[in-house]
């Protein structure tokens, strides 16, 4: 009998360039770090077979803490452990165009626009700043959250860039008040959005009380043992981290380094085979 999780398009776990032309050649390009995906979390929580955020990773390997990162990409392959050059982006560079209008190295909205839809309330279009201040929304959700409440805003973050994906994967294991609330809560963070307001506060204000900072794959994907070609040729999926300014440390999450000990894994974002 084989049982299968997945996080993000297929996050799996089994022990063991640019991104294109900056839009105007003035146009700087993002710093880049080597990011590290450890562990899919001290917990491992997983809903309808996907291990949810947040995981485990390193934004500056092999100096940097192990932090809580968050997947916002059902669509990519990400193994466990895993390292690649990622290019960095803060949501204020987003939201300047430091990096072009769209900003090319981020993972979605290169046309400036990311689009979708689902049963709860239709479909929706927004630009590529309005996605990622969404997803910025719904990260801090995933922070300040627990247990099946942050297992739905997790899809609600995957259902933001990858809405059939996500959703129709809670639809095909059946998890159908998961998959209303994940809906539900994907729009109230879009409605924050266009409203401009979160909770009564100015939406800039608000963002303004986290450091939110993207984590987008450049190359060099590399990991170790059987998976190693597999890996070479899937690219890994974007991440998210969230903090609050006056700390270091990731927002509301204990991190228990030593579940890390001797644990090795194929981390497919989505699927995780355990036979």
């Amino acid at each position: 009998m084989r049982y299968i999780l997945r996080p993000a398009r297929h996050l799996r776990i089994a022990l063991l360039a640019l991104a294109g032309p900056a839009v105007c050649a003035l146009t700087a390009q993002p710093t880049t770090t080597t990011f590290y995906l450890d562990d899919p979390g001290p917990t491992e929580a997983n809903l309808a077979g996907v291990y949810t955020s947040p995981y485990l990773g390193q934004t500056a390997y092999p100096s940097s803490a192990v932090v809580p990162v968050i997947c916002d990409d059902f669509a990519d392959e990400s193994f466990v452990p895993e390292e690649w050059t990622a290019y960095v982006t803060t949501l204020p560079q987003v939201l300047s165009g430091t990096y072009g209008t769209p900003d090319t190295y981020l993972k979605f909205g290169d046309t400036n626009s990311v689009t979708g839809s689902d049963a709860v309330q239709g479909s929706w279009s927004l630009t590529q700043d309005q996605a990622y201040e969404a997803a910025a929304i719904l990260a801090v959700d995933i922070m300040n959250s627990s247990g099946t409440v942050q297992q739905d805003y997790s899809f609600a973050m995957w259902g933001l860039f990858e809405s059939s994906l996500a959703f129709g994967q809670l639809a095909e294991y059946g998890d159908t008040t998961d998959e209303t609330n994940a809906e539900n809560y994907l729009h109230a963070a879009i409605g924050d959005v266009l409203s401009g307001i979160v909770n009564g506060t100015p939406l800039s204000s608000y963002l303004s009380n986290y450091n939110v900072t993207i984590y987008s794959y450049d190359t060099g994907a590399t990991c170790p043992g059987q998976q190693a070609n597999v890996c070479a040729s899937t690219p890994p999926q974007e991440f998210i981290t969230v903090t609050a300014p006056e700390a270091s440390t990731a927002l509301l999450f204990p991190v228990d380094v030593l579940g890390l000990i001797g644990l090795f894994g194929l981390f497919r974002k989505r699927f995780l085979t355990v036979r």
